[in-house]
């Protein structure tokens, strides 16, 4: 009963951040019951916690300088800043504790591993529908908003643009997520968890070869999200992991199949890449940057991202656009600490795949990301938290097992 409250929870604040119900979304009703049900553990069942609580520290250091300069900036007083601290901010702490509450055993974890791979081929097939323009791959994505605008938005561009002889880059791939950036990030992170199965010693040769073909359907998804940072990065990921871990001759599979649909495949004509066709065109990019240093510098102590001219899509650039100079440093220093807490996990000399290196490489590519887009932790990524409590988790847990043994 436990187990099952913590994934239906999971799966709202995972799937339904833009689902209305009552006053708020189906992810803040799951992120209040996961808190009300983690201060019953800790507080009335004197339940232990174990994971390094100092990057909570950071970030709740972080969120309170930017309340101070939202404040004084004038950007708490929009419309919808102030909610952003219920619907966002505070999720991922929430998040970060339950996981720590919840996943008290490497059975547990399996099960937690189980379930996001699950999502992550429902969402892959519900993408490939999306991407060949099947109606009902838009209308099982669409059940889990209930954000008018941005369905009519959806719908426009889902007809308007599609076109069934030239498919890609041209249907709107969203899966099961907010948006096709959102999908990216969630198939990029998640598509290598498959890869512990395939590489464990202890998954028999069916197991393997099911983990494969699973791995295979979420990359292809990734591909046809057409977001270039989330694929570039899900590839290397997967070679790193092939690297250490797997069979060379996958490695030649994967490198075999990108050869032959580059030079001579048959269901993706190779001249019609989509956003792929020009993976060096950054214009948009250099603007975007040109336009957030410029207005850095106008608003340099206080920062205020209600008047920035630009979405700044890098997440240095973001915490000094919406915390201003002090606040934007300290979740500058907690994002590098983050990510060499997740370096030091994925470049461990053990040569047996384990949990905590599958989830620190997920992490380290949705952290990544966000050097490229928007979706950071400096606007509350719930995922990125997550893949991170998993990893320390995971670590924890595979250090009992090997004390035991």
């Amino acid at each position: 009963m436990k187990s099952l409250l913590f994934f239906i929870c999971l799966v709202f604040v995972l799937l339904f951040g833009s689902y209305q119900f009552g006053f708020t979304t189906l992810r803040v009703y799951g992120a209040i019951i996961l808190m009300v049900s983690c201060f019953y553990a800790v507080f009335e069942k004197r339940q232990r916690l174990t994971l390094p609580y100092r990057f909570i520290g950071w970030y709740v250091a972080f969120l309170a300088i930017m309340f101070i300069a939202q404040i004084l900036n004038g950007d708490l007083w929009v419309e919808g800043i102030a909610k952003r601290y219920l619907a966002y901010h505070l999720v991922p702490i929430i998040v970060f504790v339950a996981v720590d509450v919840y996943v008290g055993d490497m059975k547990m974890l399996k099960r937690v591993t189980s379930l996001l791979i699950v999502i992550c081929m429902v969402d892959s097939i519900v993408t490939y529908l999306q991407y060949i323009g099947n109606p009902i791959g838009l209308e099982i994505g669409q059940f889990f908003s209930t954000d008018t605008s941005y369905s009519i938005q959806i719908l426009s561009d889902f007809y308007e643009t599609h076109h069934p002889d030239d498919l890609l880059g041209q249907s709107i791939t969203f899966g099961i997520m907010d948006s096709v950036v959102y999908n990216a990030y969630l198939l990029g992170a998640a598509g290598v968890l498959p890869l512990y199965y395939a590489f464990s010693s202890k998954t028999k040769v069916k197991g393997k070869i099911l983990a494969l073909i699973g791995y295979l359907i979420i990359g292809a998804a990734c591909f046809m999200t057409q977001q270039r940072a989330a694929f570039a990065l899900f590839l290397l990921a997967s070679v790193f992991l092939i690297l250490k871990f797997g069979p060379r001759w996958l490695l030649l599979l994967i490198g075999g199949l990108v050869v032959y649909y580059a030079l001579d495949g048959d269901w993706f004509d190779p001249d019609k890449l989509g956003r792929f066709d020009d993976m060096t065109n950054l214009s948009g990019r250099a603007y975007i940057y040109q336009e957030s240093v410029e207005y850095i510098q106008d608003h340099f102590f206080l920062g205020g991202a209600v008047d920035c001219p630009v979405v700044p899509h890098n997440v240095l650039f973001s915490a000094l656009i919406n915390a201003g100079l002090f606040g934007g440093l300290v979740i500058i220093v907690l994002y590098f600490k983050m990510l060499y807490a997740g370096a030091r996990i994925i470049l461990n000399r053990k040569k047996v795949i384990s949990y905590s290196v599958i989830y620190a490489s997920g992490f380290g590519i949705y952290m990544l990301i966000g050097l490229t887009h928007n979706e950071n932790i400096v606007n509350g990524s719930v995922m990125c938290w997550l893949f991170f409590a998993l990893a320390l988790k995971a670590g924890l847990l595979e250090k009992i097992n090997v004390a035991k043994s």
